[in-house]
């Protein structure tokens, strides 16, 4: 790999580091991923019918990769960036997420991390955010009020993409969001 130019090392210490060849070796694999494919395809549909930014996630151990992004092209928008990663309990694309899986599985992912607040609105207690994804499996969709980012309401689904579990929001402006509920839940 160093020989090749995918590794460089360092004179001093004789570390081995990537390089930007296995940057762009990388981003070249991700552009052909069907999972990364089926993302970027299904969060510029939700953005065109919500207008709002629309977010693909993954469960990458104890919180949601995200793996497509589209902005919205509003003036005050919510972004997070591909590759990101957001807290499983609070954000509805990790609500979501820990939605798809059986219930005791899912209460041991909460009990196995440190639930911290990312902001007053935070829910830090794992019996609350159980009675939430219990009520949230049973209508469909799953949902963060300012528990991510202040003023910020995102409403997400999942479900499975061949083996994978994913999930799919949108996130905006909390009066924006309330506003367009039903269009964004459609």
């Amino acid at each position: 790999l160093h020989s090749m130019g995918y590794l460089m090392r360092t004179t001093r210490t004789r570390r081995f580091y990537p390089s930007g060849r296995l940057l762009e070796t990388a981003r070249e694999i991700t552009r052909h991923d069907p999972l990364t494919a089926a993302a970027r395809e299904a969060v510029e549909q939700l953005t065109d019918r919500t207008e709002e930014t629309a977010f693909f996630g993954v469960m990458d151990r104890g919180s949601v990769k995200v793996a497509a992004a589209q902005p919205s092209r509003l003036p005050l928008r919510y972004i997070l960036d591909v590759g990101e990663r957001v807290s499983l309990h609070a954000s509805a694309l990790g609500k979501s997420l820990l939605g798809l899986l059986p219930r005791d599985e899912a209460l041991q992912r909460l009990r196995s991390h440190a639930l911290r607040p990312v902001t007053p609105e935070t829910v830090t207690s794992v019996e609350q955010l159980m009675a939430q994804l219990d009520a949230s499996r049973a209508r469909g969709w799953y949902e963060a009020r300012g528990e991510g980012t202040d003023g910020v309401t995102a409403l997400a689904m999942s479900g499975w993409l061949g083996d994978q579990p994913v999930g799919i929001s949108v996130a905006g402006p909390a009066d924006r969001i309330e506003r367009q509920h039903p269009i964004c839940l459609q």
